[in-house]
């Protein structure tokens, strides 16, 4: 299947293959995993999903199609209920990361 190299990559490269996005594991890779999985029990649809890893070593996330924030913007971004629901995102992240509940390390 072909690679599609995706926008940004500040840190890493970045690439879209069908459904899925390719990147090299980080050095905090174990909790940005425990993390996505504690999103994922909690039903959040903010995050991509961890899928496993492919041959080349790279983690295989589920691809979430938006906006990226360093291209042109894209109609509507900034209209009021888009600005509301990025408001409810970021509220639903903290909810989910704050207390004992979240993954450690």
């Amino acid at each position: 299947m072909r690679e599609e190299r995706l926008p940004g990559g500040w840190a890493n490269e970045v690439v879209r293959v069908g459904d899925t996005v390719r990147r090299r594991p980080g050095e905090r890779a174990g909790y940005v995993h425990r993390l996505l999985r504690h999103f994922e029990r909690q039903g959040w649809t903010g995050s991509p999903r961890l899928l496993g890893t492919d041959d080349d070593g790279r983690e295989i996330l589920t691809y979430l199609p938006g906006h990226v924030p360093w291209a042109s913007p894209a109609a509507g971004v900034s209209s009021p209920e888009s600005l509301a629901g990025v408001a409810r995102l970021v509220r639903r992240f903290h909810d989910l990361t704050a207390g004992p509940r979240r993954p450690r390390g």
